[in-house]
């Protein structure tokens, strides 16, 4: 057992982690504003920290107007964190982990924050500044996820994938889009003998918006609708809301297949989990 590890207590595991998790919202509001670069720092936070592992998504996401209602002082959140986080490892962590969050330089709300956080953790001023300075700076893939602009539900309609591989503007773009040609090859090779690619680039309208499909793939007599995902890659927060309308307009042999190089974002995967598991696939592909 990883040192970690024991510092849980039984059944106040979900509800320290959740603290931690509280954390993590107080700095991403210390600025006022809760951005999409900032729900992805924390889903991130969530996949590679230890301390963060098994918060499903729909938490995260419950626990987001109380604390901005407590903004700008977060004067509830604060004590409720303290309350919560005993341990003096648990505490420092936490604190490490707001740290982190904010990368460098930091701001002059940022440190205001980090400082009333503690106090409220009762440590002293050295001890305050071994947990907080030097600061790290954030690597940009780690901090957050990439998205292919080829899968922007409110993007260019009418823009095929081989016109976007062409009109790639830059090489992450170019990469992203040429990660699903590979995919959808080793997705074939997941499925039971017989899957055979039908066409890749579809797309589905609803609405205003278009639920772009990687690859539709046929299997017997079940069809799958793949969305690809590259290492590092997440969904655009849009498409989560498009898959239940996905699945309603297809015929009871259609599944979602989501590919992925590395590991499934947790608002994805969250996402996934609210839609008929009978009908959803989720492959980590070997490429």
């Amino acid at each position: 057992m990883r040192l970690f590890d024991t510092l849980f207590r039984g059944a106040g595991e979900t509800r320290q982690k959740e603290a931690l998790i509280d954390l993590l919202l107080m700095a991403s509001m210390a600025d006022g504003v809760v951005s999409q670069g900032d729900l992805d720092r924390i889903a991130r936070a969530i996949e590679t920290e230890s301390a963060l592992s098994g918060i499903e998504w729909d938490r995260v996401q419950e626990r987001i107007p109380g604390i901005e209602e407590d903004a700008p002082l977060f004067s509830e959140t604060r004590a409720r964190v303290a309350r919560t986080l005993r341990s003096a490892q648990l505490q420092a962590l936490g604190l490490q982990l707001a740290a982190e969050f904010f990368g460098e330089p930091l701001a002059d709300e940022e440190k205001a924050l980090l400082r009333s956080l503690a106090e409220a953790f009762e440590f002293d001023d050295d001890t305050t500044e071994d947990l907080i300075v030097p600061w790290r700076k954030i690597d940009p893939l780690q901090s957050g996820y990439r998205r292919c602009r080829f899968n922007d539900p409110e993007g260019n309609k009418h823009l095929s994938l081989a016109e976007a591989l062409a009109d790639a503007s830059d090489d992450e773009e170019l990469g992203l889009l040429s990660f699903k040609l590979a995919a959808a090859r080793a997705a074939l090779t997941s499925l039971p003998e017989g899957a055979e690619l039908v066409s890749v680039g579809e797309s589905v309208e609803i609405g205003e918006d278009l639920f772009r499909v990687d690859a539709l793939i046929r299997q017997g007599e079940q069809s799958f609708v793949a969305r690809f995902l590259d290492e590092n890659e997440a969904m655009y927060p849009r498409e989560h809301a498009l898959l239940p309308e996905v699945l309603e307009r297809m015929e009871s042999t259609v599944s979602i297949y989501v590919g992925f190089a590395g590991a499934l974002a947790p608002p994805d995967e969250g996402a996934l989990q609210l839609l008929d598991p009978a009908r959803v696939r989720t492959q980590k592909l070997e490429l």
